[in-house]
């Protein structure tokens, strides 16, 4: 490293001296630089591997808001790595001296999608960061770009592992680690919430005199709450990270769709490296007034419906204080949609002078809903609580189902005349089937266990409904199905004999772990994970792809690109 003149030292860490350092042949405007050295002497093999890790992982990443690889070189009694200088000092000296001064939500949001941006670019490279903390996110000396750093404890993780180590700061780790389990990307998400926290009340959102004490508060997500000036969408993005569950947590990808981030995301890289002094007012307010146009733009949404004798697609209302429409589900007279607030809006159709129906939106109970389902006149929906419910048309009344109190549900899928839902524990209930001729005393529904297999020991990650039948997925891509086997549609045909239907469920034998299913009246739709798509069933008219392939087989459609998600219609739609 001739080539660089160190200056000062700017700091030491756990491997380390960090030196302020500058480009000998650049004269007065030499490029400075961080240069981190690294002794390798006196380091066990696993440090010179975690110094080496560093190297590797600084390498593939390439995004502006990670600190920037330049150069490195492995000597004899060192390792040496220059890296981007980034002027303001880290997050943490930041959000020291605030002292008592709250950080406006807008500043907050803008750093914190940053930070959420270039993780999702860490994830996408299946990399673990592991020790996400303030003192290790380096911001501008505008104090308007924030950037991921030191990977020393960084992992690669391959498409199926999890990491077993147990790494990163206490105060920042994740219930999963503190318990010595198995943990993935949703780790770094716990971590990113603790970060969100501390960017909100000026303080980590864990601190104990012990390290025992510690872990307690962690095991059991005992902070306190955020402050009540900041929005109450802000605050449900801090309590989505810090969920005890892993799988509750959000993707970086589901993150960033929150409305209250997604309309920051716009205008960021325009203005990354290209940030005005808060001095220049003029231009901060042009910047200020676009990015509010932007949005209030994103804060809308709109909803589409055609039949009912209208030929084309007719906008529904939307109320204005419901957030954003983000899924819809129409079945048997049933038009409801979901927003990004977790409500449930039902359009109630009437007819007016002319002939033609008309739609008016009204909110479905006063709770919020982590999911739903539609069927046969009527829906079914979790709460934000885990408590299961069941509302019937017209009135979309909803009523809990007694029995099922004290169940923590996170799922809940329906077909036309049944309801099945899924438990925090991975157990699949069939809440009530099509025997079920009146489902108006909800309270009196008495679910039934259904489990995948015998010894009650496999649980479910995903449910799916069709026509009188059902599928779970395990966490492995294995597929069970029950119900009424159609066209072979539920592929429990055997290479000797038809099999009509499965009263439980019955393990599918295939080569492939599977993502999802979609199960229509006479054939189905399978995704694997790898994204490759599988039809299965009738092909009287062509619903399998093709005009030649036999009905009840398995056909491979090979396309361009993965599948995510596919859609199946009823008698002869096409998929």
């Amino acid at each position: 490293m001739s080539d660089y003149t160190k200056e000062q030292i700017v700091g030491r860490g756990a491997y380390g001296t960090v030196f302020l350092c500058r480009r000998k042949d650049g004269g007065k405007n030499a490029q400075t630089c961080i240069l981190k050295e690294i002794p390798m002497e006196t380091m066990s093999q696993e440090e010179r591997e975690s110094a080496r890790n560093e190297v590797e992982i600084l390498k593939v990443l390439n995004h502006p808001n990670i600190v920037r690889y330049i150069d490195s070189e492995f000597q004899s009694r060192a390792i040496v790595i220059v890296m981007e200088y980034v002027t303001g000092g880290t997050l943490f000296d930041y959000i020291q001296r605030r002292k008592d001064e709250y950080i406006s939500e807008d500043k907050i949001i803008s750093l914190f999608v940053q930070i959420t941006v270039a993780l999702s670019h860490i994830h996408s490279k299946n990399i673990l960061h592991r020790d996400l903390k303030t003192q290790n996110l380096l911001i501008d000396r505008h104090h308007q770009v924030v950037k991921i750093s030191d990977f020393g404890i960084s992992k690669v993780l391959n498409s199926k592992s999890k990491a077993l180590t147990v790494v990163g700061t206490p105060c920042y780790i994740s219930p999963e680690v503190c318990d010595k389990s198995p943990y993935n990307q949703k780790s770094d998400i716990w971590a990113l919430g603790c970060i969100l926290y501390e960017l909100c009340m000026l303080k980590r959102a864990f601190e104990a005199a012990s390290l025992p004490a510690l872990v307690m508060k962690i095991m059991r997500a005992n902070y306190d709450p955020p402050a009540p000036i900041y929005s109450e969408n802000l605050r449900r993005i801090i309590s989505k990270c810090l969920s005890l569950e892993p799988h509750r947590r959000p993707t970086t990808s589901q993150l960033l769709c929150e409305p209250i981030l997604f309309s920051s995301m716009l205008p960021l890289y325009a203005s990354i490296g290209a940030y005005v002094p808060s001095s220049n007012k003029r231009k901060a307010k042009n910047n200020n007034a676009q990015s509010s146009l932007i949005k209030s733009h994103l804060r809308s949404s709109k909803v589409f419906l055609w039949g009912d004798g209208h030929l084309t697609p007719r906008e529904l209302p939307v109320p204005n204080d419901v957030g954003v429409v983000n899924n819809v589900l129409i079945s048997g007279g049933v038009r409801v949609g979901t927003t990004d607030q977790d409500i449930v809006l039902a359009w109630d159709a009437s007819v007016s002078a002319n002939g033609l129906a008309q739609y008016e939106p009204r909110r479905i109970g006063k709770s919020r809903f982590r999911d739903v389902a539609a069927g046969q006149g009527f829906l079914s929906a979790i709460t934000d609580r885990g408590v299961l419910v069941v509302a019937k048309a017209p009135d979309f009344d909803p009523q809990i189902v007694e029995s099922f109190l004290g169940m923590d549900c996170t799922q809940v899928s329906a077909g036309p005349r049944h309801v099945i839902a899924l438990t925090a524990e991975g157990e699949v209930w069939c809440v009530f089937n099509e025997k079920l001729t009146d489902i108006t005393a909800v309270k009196h529904l008495k679910p039934e266990l259904c489990p995948l297999d015998k010894s009650l020991n496999t649980p479910a990650r995903n449910i799916f409904s069709g026509p009188s039948s059902s599928a779970a997925i395990t966490e492995t891509g294995r597929l069970y199905v029950r119900g009424r086997n159609v066209e072979n549609r539920l592929m429990l045909d055997r290479p000797s004999s038809m099999v009509n239907s499965a009263e439980s469920f019955t393990e599918v034998k295939l080569d492939f772990p599977v993502k999802s299913i979609t199960i229509g009246e006479n054939h189905s739709a399978v995704i694997s994970t790898h994204g490759n798509l599988y039809l299965v069933g009738s092909n009287k008219h062509g619903a399998l792809g093709d005009s030649f392939s036999s009905s009840r087989s398995v056909v491979f459609r090979e396309l361009a690109c993965p599948v995510s998600q596919v859609a199946v219609g009823i008698g002869r739609d096409s998929m």
